[in-house]
């Protein structure tokens, strides 16, 4: 791997304000590159002998304070230099992690002077390639109305960080899409619901201290042959299992059916109503914890502290709905109602 990053910028020429005792004016040239990894700044001022660089500040982000350094916490590199006549290159001693960075010098005024004794250059970049990923494992089956993508785990910093799904294979309009800023605990995807298709699938890694290190894979195709049918909820059974006459607190039990082929857990979601005949309803959904998948069918029971009081001449409502691996919704229940006396 070429380790010698190209410099960034061509190298222009500073004119130096004149000083106040001794009225010279110099030019600077410099350019900022790296090598493997170290930031390197060389330089070259004429027409004086006076000025010099007197401070090299590397940052991971543009954002100055108004004395033209980088703020603090964005600065990986701070150091000042003394006059050293001739001397035009500077080596960081260390690495820095693969990434863009910033720098600008401050020239300053060796002998005496009144004003105008400093100056900074404008602010340049150079990025610290990260190292090559040259290929990544993965691959993508496809289930009941979806598409199943797995991989590796990179080395050396990389992730996956995206995945895409199209039925055009320049992916101008994806059918499904997922983005991660950071690595993910396992290496696994399910798109969300789609229609009986041929699709093209491709992953992108990205390197964890980069944000200019990608890594695109080539497509994939897969067919996706059976649709994704919602689960079946059947009509649940509710009653009152405790109550609490002083403050109209209750909690309910709620038994129900579902039917679902699709493998993966389900989650279940409960929507709660209340308020007088005819007056305003006030709502509440909750999503409960996620349950087992049924195999074919499966039983359930659900006990919870109702949301609202079980006030005199208010009803409430309870209504239940379950969701399975793919996104796909069930109907809710038949909405059960009670009506407490004035």
């Amino acid at each position: 791997m070429k380790w010698l990053v190209a410099l960034v910028g061509l190298a222009a020429a500073l004119a130096l304000p004149a000083v106040a005792r001794g009225g010279d004016q110099a030019y600077l040239s410099w350019t900022l590159d790296d090598q493997q990894g170290r930031p390197t700044v060389t330089w070259k001022i004429t027409g004086s002998t006076k000025w010099y660089v007197g401070v090299i500040q590397i940052a991971t982000g543009r954002k100055v304070t108004r004395k033209g350094d980088f703020v603090p916490e964005n600065l990986v590199v701070y150091r000042v230099l003394e006059p050293e006549g001739g001397k035009q290159t500077w080596v960081a001693p260390r690495r820095l992690a693969p990434g863009t960075y910033y720098g600008r010098l401050k020239l300053r005024y060796d002998g005496p002077c009144s004003k105008n004794c400093q100056s900074v250059t404008s602010i340049r970049s150079f990025t610290v390639a990260a190292t090559a990923l040259k290929s990544l494992s993965w691959r993508v089956t496809a289930k009941a109305g979806s598409v199943k993508v797995t991989w590796a785990k990179p080395k050396n910093g990389w992730f996956v960080g995206m995945v895409t799904v199209d039925d055009n294979r320049n992916f101008g309009s994806p059918e499904a899409a997922a983005v991660w800023p950071t690595p993910l605990k396992t290496g696994r995807w399910i798109s969300g619901v789609l229609p009986r298709d041929t699709y093209y699938v491709r992953i992108r890694a990205r390197h964890s201290t980069c944000r200019t290190c990608t890594w695109t894979s080539s497509a994939k195709t897969v067919s996706v042959t059976q649709s994704n049918s919602p689960p079946r909820l059947r009509p649940a059974r509710i009653a009152i299992t405790r109550r609490n006459e002083q403050t109209n607190r209750y909690w309910w039990k709620a038994t129900f059916k579902v039917c679902d082929r699709t493998p993966g857990k389900l989650r279940i979601q409960v929507l709660e109503e209340t308020g007088p005949a005819g007056g305003s309803v006030q709502k509440k959904r909750v999503s409960m914890p996620v349950v087992v998948a049924p195999a074919g069918c499966r039983s359930y029971t659900l006990t919870k502290k109702a949301a609202f009081p079980l006030a005199p001449g208010k009803f409430v409502r309870v209504a239940i709905r379950v969701r399975d691996s793919l996104g796909a919704w069930s109907e809710r229940t038949r909405k059960v109602t009670w009506i407490t006396k004035a």
